[in-house]
């Protein structure tokens, strides 16, 4: 029998990129205006009543649909610096009671 001894330092956790965003079925948007600047998000319809809008400065926000994203009306505030996987994962969770499974293998 091997007998590894690992403790909770011995891991880092995973950031959160674009890579894995669209692994978990976010899909990109680009904003590119004069008034704006240059930004990108990635969203995620998890379901008739919640809708994820994932910025590039690490901030979510949930909404009921996407219409209510561009009007910006969101059911929570918008959760500051979720940068890392599992605390997406851990999101996901509470609000469907299901785990977050990745849909395309890219």
């Amino acid at each position: 029998i091997l007998s590894v001894d690992l403790s909770p330092s011995d891991f880092s956790p995973i950031p959160l990129t674009e890579e894995w965003l669209l692994k978990f079925g976010f899909w990109k948007v680009v904003f590119d205006s004069e008034a704006t600047g240059y930004v990108v998000e990635y969203r995620l319809r998890i379901n008739k009543g919640i809708f994820f809008n994932y910025a590039d400065d690490f901030s979510l926000g949930i909404y009921e649909n996407e219409e209510s994203v561009n009007e910006g009306f969101s059911i929570l505030p918008e959760w500051k610096v979720l940068d890392k996987v599992h605390g997406l994962q851990n999101l996901y969770f509470a609000l469907t009671g299901e785990e977050l499974k990745i849909k395309n293998k890219k």
